[in-house]
Parts: structure tokens; sequence; C-alpha cells
């Protein structure tokens, strides 16, 4: 069972400026637990890639990317990895 918390963002909301790494490697678990792995190692480098290569990351982090910017960077750096992503 699932259950999300509540009044979590409200002081985030509509700023364009929540950190989406945890969601996107939170996705990545479900992807294992399909046994889509291939997948989820695409999405975990790709997040890696962007926050400790590119350097992009959003406030909390330090940084000052917006949450556009840095799915932007991740989306971009896993249509680079090649077949798997034909598929998506």
């Amino acid at each position: 069972m699932l259950q999300g918390t509540r009044n979590t963002g409200k002081s985030i909301a509509n700023r364009n400026s929540a950190n989406p790494t945890a969601m996107l490697l939170a996705s990545c678990l479900l992807l294992d637990h399909l046994k889509l792995h291939a997948y989820a190692s695409m999405i975990r480098r790709a997040v890696i890639s962007t926050v400790n290569e590119t350097q992009l990351q959003t406030a909390d982090l330090g940084g000052q990317g917006t949450t556009s910017e840095v799915l932007k960077s991740i989306r971009n750096t896993i249509q680079s990895t090649g077949p798997l992503t034909q598929d998506i």
C-alpha cells in the first residue's frame, strides 16, 4: 500500500522549482520490479549524468535549474542513448 504525504510541496507549487530526480529514481525501482532493467538503468544513468556531469540542479541542491530544465536535460540524455528509446 502506498500513501502520499499531505501538504508536501505547497511552498513550491507552480514555481517550476521542484526537484524531479526522486520521482524519476522511484520510477526506476518500479521498472526494476517489473523486470524492465534496461529502461530503469537508462533513466538512472540520465539522472546521474544530469546532476553530476552537467551540473544542472534545482535550488534544493544549490543550483539554478528549473524543474523543466532538469527534465529536458534528462530527456535529451535518454534520447541520445540509442535503440532502447526507439520504443518510448
